[in-house]
């Protein structure tokens, strides 16, 4: 019984949160100090101006990079051909000097291609060392040597060739490494040169644009002002003569002596009303005025049953509101009563517990003790 209405009062508790959240969203959807109709044209029209100045900013700024890049790259084709050139007057020295100065005579091994070496062969016989000779040829005397002086003085040129070709070369080593390095240092230079007169451009460029842009909205702020003065005074000078137009115009100010009809003064010109006669304004007046008062009388009979039934909602929710802590308070007995039940169910648990130990008790005395050990099994 007792958990079917905890249950209860917990689906009760669900029902109320739900409807507590419904009401709340009513609140916010139906309240129209709250609710936003339409659209929001002003933000939107800000966000379409935005992402055109955007946009044009954008496009700005990638004609910007790629005047940038057009830049760089006539800057990198410069470099690249003033290095081509510079290699190719290096290469240039080289193929003269390798044209003047190594020729194919002067190589070392020039002999073991010379085409006219069998012209300049050695003869049978160049003097008394000559490794060709034989023992038995007799042509060799102890003690002799006719070509010491030639072969000592041969010996020395061959080093001084040596030593001069090696100088040489040695020079013209250096000369290509100190060129190489001033050519790089002109290259470097030239670079930073270049670098520094493209900021210098690029800063002006800015500040022109700048100077430009400034220029471009003062010009525009002047002329919308004098735009907008200009307007104004159009349109003061507008009113004005229709305000003089409307005071002299007997047509609008519905002139009484201009409505009669020239041939029978009984008759009304109804091209020179507005609307209606001052009868039928009278006559519309006095029907306007029944329909006040029948409106008043039905708003007073539309309030008298409004308090009517306020009156009865009223009486409703104070009778609900006593039901409903009519059954709160049941609920709350029902609650101290089932806390009763369950104090006492929990005192008598204990109290059998306790009867239960008191029974089955069973304390270890000397006797259990001396039992063990009495035999060798």
């Amino acid at each position: 019984m007792f958990r079917n209405t905890d249950q209860e009062l917990k689906e009760k508790l669900a029902v109320d949160r739900r409807r507590y959240l419904e009401e709340e969203r009513k609140k916010r959807i139906f309240d129209p100090k709250v609710r936003t109709m339409g659209i929001d044209k002003d933000g939107i029209e800000r966000q379409i101006e935005e992402k055109q100045i955007l946009k044009q900013m954008e496009e700005e700024r990638e004609q910007f990079y790629d005047q940038y890049t057009l830049t760089n790259t006539k800057l990198a084709n410069f470099y690249e051909k003033q290095q081509n050139q510079a290699k190719r007057r290096v290469q240039e020295g080289v193929n003269d000097f390798r044209l003047n100065n190594q020729k194919f005579e002067t190589r070392r091994e020039f002999d073991l291609n010379d085409p006219e070496s069998l012209k300049k062969d050695r003869p049978a016989r160049l003097g008394d060392y000559d490794p060709r000779l034989t023992i038995s040829g007799g042509q060799i005397m102890h003690g002799e040597d006719l070509g010491y002086s030639d072969r000592v003085k041969a010996q020395k040129e061959q080093l001084k060739n040596w030593i001069e070709e090696q100088t040489l070369e040695k020079k013209l080593k250096q000369e290509k490494e100190e060129l190489e390095k001033l050519l790089e240092e002109a290259k470097q230079f030239e670079i930073q040169q270049i670098t520094f007169e493209l900021q210098k451009k690029e800063t002006q460029l800015r500040a022109q644009q700048e100077r430009m842009r400034k220029e471009y909205n003062i010009e525009q702020a002047i002329e919308k002002k004098e735009r907008e003065r200009f307007m104004k005074e159009k349109e003061e000078i507008a009113k004005l003569e229709e305000i003089q137009n409307t005071l002299n115009d007997d047509f609008l100010n519905e002139t009484f002596e201009t409505t009669f009809n020239v041939t029978n003064p009984t008759r009304f010109k109804p091209d020179h009303f507005k609307s209606l006669r001052q009868d039928q304004y009278e006559e519309i007046e006095r029907t306007r005025q029944m329909q006040l008062e029948e409106s008043k009388a039905k708003k007073e009979l539309e309030k008298t049953e409004n308090q009517y039934w306020d009156t009865q909602r009223l009486l409703n929710s104070k009778l609900t509101l006593k039901a409903q802590r009519e059954q709160e308070r049941m609920k709350r007995q029902q609650a101290r009563e089932l806390f009763e039940l369950h104090k006492q169910q929990a005192v008598e648990k204990e109290q059998k517990q306790k009867n239960i130990n008191r029974a089955y008790e069973n304390q270890v005395t000397e006797d259990f003790f001396n039992q063990f050990n009495t035999t060798s099994r």
